[in-house]
């Protein structure tokens, strides 16, 4: 129902599914206190399953009671809870500058794609999906969702809907990037009647639906490479867009190119990786070929 409820309120696939985790981990953990009825939900209650993820970031927190509020919002407008929850989460501070993005060094970006092993159909669709995000600042969501026909071969462009923002989104088709597509379409990718561009390699086959199939893709290849997975800094498929927009503001881009790149609404978005190089607002051009890996 809370689906339902998400879709009706035109959130997003992939923020709809992001809901529903932290509030399934709530409902186990009412059951585990034995807590049958929200009504005997109290702020006593939901600070406590709060404090259970104490040690993880003060973004993660301020996320999980977010999509708790969104949850406790459905109970009241269905009339599934006698008095209002929404008030009762307590006040988590999170101010989006405070902190700078994570980041990575060229170095060990190329050390990451030189790792995987393209002789093989997993490497080869590991390799393109991984260099779509180094390379051009794709989402994840987008990565997944890629189709056939998103590609203009002949003007060499990508041509998308993005899925976080609804907002259509045109890229350069690199030229090492449409080798590895091609490369991947030729040489790994199963016959399968799915139009998305990356489909499972496994028996049932089928698209890439798990929205965590990348990240652990990304963590296996970092532990081929021999790179650390750092415990107390996020390096991830996000940390990868900003080492995308750091490289570009240390090209001298502009803001708006910058932004029209990774799909973001307005620059505001965008102003948050002028932290990783402050230096980049003295500079101003920018060869899009040029962006990240040495040809």
């Amino acid at each position: 129902m809370t689906l339902t409820y998400c879709k009706n309120r035109n959130y997003t696939d992939q923020s709809r599914h992001s809901i529903i985790y932290p509030v399934k981990n709530f409902l186990s953990f009412l059951d585990a206190s034995k807590i049958s009825s929200m009504d005997a939900v109290s702020a006593e209650t939901i600070t406590k399953f709060i404090s259970m993820y104490i040690d993880c970031s003060r973004v993660y927190l301020k996320s999980m009671a977010l999509k708790l509020g969104v949850f406790f919002r459905f109970l009241q407008e269905n009339f599934l809870v006698s008095h209002e929850l929404s008030p009762l989460l307590p006040p988590i501070r999170y101010v989006r500058d405070a902190f700078i993005p994570s980041s990575w060094v060229k170095e060990d970006v190329i050390k990451l794609m030189n790792s995987i092993d393209r002789s093989n159909p997993c490497g080869r669709r590991d390799y393109a999906m991984l260099l779509l995000v180094v390379r051009l600042g794709l989402r994840t969501s987008d990565i997944h969702n890629l189709k056939l026909t998103d590609f203009d071969w002949t003007n060499k462009k990508i041509h998308i809907i993005q899925t976080k923002t609804r907002e259509p989104l045109e890229l350069p088709l690199l030229e090492d990037v449409g080798w590895a597509v091609i490369d991947y379409l030729k040489n790994g990718r199963p016959k399968t009647e799915y139009t998305t561009l990356f489909v499972r390699h496994s028996p049932e086959g089928g698209s890439i639906s798990d929205r965590n199939k990348l990240e652990r893709v990304l963590h296996k290849h970092m532990r081929i490479a021999g790179l650390e997975i750092p415990k107390t800094e996020h390096r991830g498929l996000h940390s990868l867009r900003s080492s995308l927009a750091r490289t570009m503001l240390e090209s001298g881009a502009p803001l708006p190119v910058i932004s029209e790149i990774l799909g973001h609404r307005s620059t505001l978005s965008t102003s948050h990786y002028l932290k990783i190089n402050m230096s980049a607002l003295r500079k101003c051009a920018i060869d899009p070929e040029e962006v990240f890996l040495d040809e």
